[in-house]
């Protein structure tokens, strides 16, 4: 890992490794429903990455700096590594460019909590968990599959869990298997939520939905927009360079079925092929430009049917 972070970000490498910040790794069982990687401080301001246990070195390492490029809160390793940097540069500029989207980043989900504590469908519990009033919000017009829609959104937001009444029932999701439900359909998202509103006790939804999410999900691989072929095009740009990680998760589609997605396929190679001569072809293109067409590409009807769901 040390010698992965050398070659892909000399400067991140040296803060992992210095002996005030000692930086850790360490792994654990992988699961279907969980994001392969997490972080978090421990001992005071020790940075430790989490990662699943099929995890390289080089995507750990990759996973650090995924982790570090973010960081918009106070007790996030990614702060702690801004702090560092601007001691170390002085560079105020590129740490004030990161507070100004801080607080924009801020900004917007207290803006979202905010509306819903508003509408009277949420609060907050003194150990940080949201709970939803699902038969509150039915009766104010939001229906059960607006609220499937709802809880990938809320996986994003600054809590450590959701809790949901449905029906008799009321669950705690894990945000790992509610960022899950972004990637499959409404309907399949709809047909969980009932049979877990069927539930005879609170256990039994809750093993419902993890037993039903590994059923819908069985044998559908995740695909990457972001491929190597075209996270190499990205890395030659000189507007896109350094914007996007290989195999970004911002960009993770689930396959519709099975033979939906086989590995590397023609129509794969292909399709790389074709976003990478893209890039190539639009040297003065800039993230909004990319992503507007990128979106439109996954919009049209041989990917849609392949990733109903999109990214």
């Amino acid at each position: 890992v040390r010698k992965a972070l050398e070659i892909l970000d000399p400067n991140l490498a040296d803060w992992w490794h210095r002996n005030s910040v000692n930086g850790l790794v360490r792994s654990r069982a992988a699961a279907f429903w969980q994001e392969g990687h997490y972080s978090l401080k421990e001992d005071g301001d020790r940075p430790v990455i989490v990662v699943d246990e099929d995890y390289t070195a080089g995507q750990t390492a990759q996973a650090i700096i995924t982790e570090v490029a973010g960081g918009w809160f106070a007790d996030s390793i990614g702060a702690h590594y801004k702090k560092y940097r601007l001691v170390r540069t002085g560079d105020y500029k590129e740490f004030r460019k990161w507070q100004l989207g801080a607080v924009k980043e801020a900004a917007k989900l207290a803006s979202q909590l905010a509306e819903m504590y508003v509408n009277g469908i949420a609060t907050l519990t003194p150990g940080g968990d949201l709970v939803v009033f699902t038969t509150d919000v039915m009766q104010r017009g939001l229906k059960l599959d607006q609220l499937v829609d709802l809880l990938p959104h809320l996986a994003n937001l600054p809590i450590v869990s959701i809790i949901v009444t449905i029906g008799a029932r009321r669950v705690r999701i894990p945000k790992e298997i509610a960022k899950r439900f972004e990637k499959i359909t409404q309907h399949e998202r709809l047909a969980i939520l009932r049979k877990m509103g069927s539930a005879t006790t609170d256990k039994e939804a809750a093993t419902l939905l993890t037993r039903e999410m590994k059923l819908v999900t069985k044998g559908r691989q995740i695909h990457h927009a972001i491929s190597s072929i075209v996270h190499t095009a990205l890395e030659k740009h000189k507007n896109l360079k350094g914007k996007y990680r290989l195999r970004d998760t911002r960009f993770e589609a689930l396959a519709k079925e099975p033979v939906s997605h086989l590995g590397w396929e023609k129509w794969h190679r292909d399709l790389d092929k074709e976003v990478a001569t893209w890039i190539f072809e639009h040297d003065d293109a800039t993230v909004a430009t990319f992503e507007a067409w990128l979106r439109s590409r996954y919009a049209k009807e041989d990917l849609v049917e392949r990733f109903p769901t999109g990214f």
